[in-house]
């Protein structure tokens, strides 16, 4: 939970200094978590959760840091991981 998240469930990228942090996801009817980073620090992985659709399967989405663009790879997907 932070200020800009109070509910914790969003994923937010904060810059390394003096830019203002940026919600990658804005999607409150999801809850979204258990992230990772590619090893080379372009990709974001996490899975999300839609809340309003009881027995919804999970989703593994990619956040590409360098088009920054966000899709959603699978579902059901859950706790992505980079493997070496």
């Amino acid at each position: 939970k932070t200020p800009r998240s109070p509910d914790g469930k969003q994923i937010w990228l904060l810059p390394r200094a003096g830019d203002e942090p940026t919600n990658l996801t804005n999607r409150p009817e999801v809850h979204f978590g258990v992230a990772g980073w590619s090893k080379n620090g372009r990709y974001l992985t996490f899975q999300g959760y839609e809340l309003a659709r009881p027995g919804a399967e999970p989703t593994v989405w990619l956040y590409d840091t360098a088009t920054r663009e966000l899709r959603s790879l699978i579902t059901p997907g859950t706790q992505p991981a980079w493997v070496p």
